[in-house]
């Protein structure tokens, strides 16, 4: 089978159908606004490090359990959270007031030592699942040759100023030549 980086690349597009599946590179979040995330049921199935990735090409600020975390100085800034820290007591906050931020799934050789994690190449994609009450299972392929979505699997929901948000709609990915 051809790596899911590879088939966005032909297809144009950061979201495609697969076997009867719509398929995720990332998600992209453009309107500015106050993002609360909650995450749970956390499951790996991966002999490599599993995370979720936010790239950040945004104004505003980041709260990690409620300590302000500064935006990374980089070329390619990104907060990156390892999956067995995503319980239901951890909270993020990204207070967006311009740019954008955008999600995906990344992983790494699995040393604990190791910061650096690929993300959006060779297999790594996701599936999502609408759940009840605003919440989604993000389903998430590691970078094996393979299309089992089973190597991270969380749930997640993000509310904006007292509004749940659609992360299949409403942070819909467009490539920039869109």
């Amino acid at each position: 089978m051809k790596a899911f980086s590879v088939l966005f690349e032909e297809q144009e597009s950061p979201v495609i159908e697969y076997n009867g599946k719509t398929v995720y590179r990332f998600l992209n979040c453009t309107t500015a606004g106050t993002y609360n995330f909650k995450f749970r049921n956390v499951s790996t199935n991966s002999k490599r490090g599993q995370y979720i990735d936010f790239h950040i090409d945004m104004v505003g600020e980041i709260y990690i359990n409620d300590i302000w975390t500064p935006i990374p100085k980089r070329k390619f800034p990104q907060i990156v959270l390892k999956c067995d820290k995503l319980t239901e007591d951890f909270s993020l906050k990204i207070i967006l007031k311009g740019g954008d931020f955008g999600l995906c799934n990344a992983d790494n050789d699995g040393d604990e030592e190791d910061i650096y994690v690929d993300s959006l190449i060779f297999g790594l994609a996701m599936t999502i699942d609408r759940l009840e009450d605003g919440w989604f299972r993000l389903n998430c392929n590691d970078r094996e040759n393979d299309d089992d979505f089973d190597d991270l699997v969380f749930e997640m929901k993000v509310e904006n100023e007292n509004s749940i948000v659609d992360i299949i709609e409403e942070w819909k990915p467009k490539y920039p030549e869109q």
